[in-house]
């Protein structure tokens, strides 16, 4: 990576500011590359409640209400129990507490100087990587996620403890967004039933070592990331969490799209298959018409 490109690609946000809309320089990087990261964005005390509230959860001590919560797949067995089991809890939207990270005034302030005053939030989660636990393969996000158009949806990434390499940061490979395309994802081969539930990767090496440009991050740094960009995460080898807040926001001109014959269709029917298994029939985009919030302005499509 070239160094003076990697200089590039993170602002520094001023503490004492109650929003944060984004200068056309920053726009203009986002456009080019796919992303922007934007240090302190979110303050320590939201981070703070967030982390308790996540433990709470994991420990038992909250009613996690619609929250989903996931266990690690590779310590299923281990004898692990609360925060060092559970590798993320989702859908906190509608959690009073975790919801002050997707409302967040600079975070909002920022998002809508991409994607404009219209907002709906959808597939919110804290995602925790205990101590080692594998890595998220190469991934496009627009692949979870049955709306278009694609230049209107992004998500956010903010770092609750200290992340690196040892931990399991992002990496990401900018400009990748141009390609417009939408990659075939799927289980590396031989691997599922041995990894976490819907951890699909890119079939196509489109994500070479040498084209990764990997985010070390301090607590309540902020990566902003276009849908079609491929990123994924490193394994956590350390004996420390990589704790995470993530949003992903859309604007009103979205809609929901039938992901029939497209790559997402071996994501729809194997999640229509799990809903089906207990018992509900359930359409993959009905289930994000359940899981979306309004964040602001007029109510959106979605």
């Amino acid at each position: 990576m070239n160094t003076s490109y990697a200089a590039m690609a993170s602002w520094s946000v001023p503490q004492d500011a109650e929003s944060y809309p984004l200068s056309e320089s920053q726009l203009q990087f986002y456009r080019d590359n796919g992303y922007l990261v934007l240090r302190g964005l979110i303050d320590a005390p939201t981070l703070a409640h967030c982390k308790e509230r996540f433990i709470d959860i994991c420990s038992g001590r909250v009613d996690p209400g619609m929250i989903t919560v996931m266990k690690e797949f590779s310590l299923k067995d281990s004898g692990k129990t609360g925060e060092e089991l559970i590798y993320k809890i989702q859908d906190v939207l509608y959690d009073p507490v975790l919801y002050s990270y997707s409302s967040h005034p600079r975070l909002v302030s920022a998002v809508s100087s991409l994607l404009g005053d219209n907002l709906t939030a959808m597939n919110s989660m804290l995602i925790n990587k205990p101590p080692r636990t594998a890595c998220h393969p190469p991934h496009q996000d627009q692949y979870y996620l049955p709306i278009r158009p694609s230049d209107k949806i992004l998500g956010s990434w903010t770092a609750i403890d200290r992340v690196d390499r040892e931990n399991g940061c992002l990496y990401l490979v900018p400009r990748s967004h141009r390609a417009g395309e939408l990659y075939e994802h799927g289980y590396p081969p031989n691997a599922k039933g041995s990894t976490n539930l819907l951890f699909h990767g890119i079939h196509r090496d489109v994500a070479p070592l040498h084209s990764r440009l990997y985010l070390t991050m301090e607590p309540g740094d902020t990566v902003l990331f276009h849908s079609l960009l491929v990123h994924g995460s490193e394994p956590n080898v350390s004996q420390r969490y990589r704790k995470a807040l993530s949003t992903h926001f859309a604007s009103s001109e979205c809609r929901f799209v039938d992901t029939r014959g497209t790559p997402q269709q071996v994501l729809t029917d194997e999640v229509e298959e799990l809903f089906r298994k207990r018992g509900v029939d359930f359409k993959y985009t009905e289930l994000f018409q359940h899981k979306c919030r309004q964040i602001k302005g007029v109510k959106c499509n979605l």
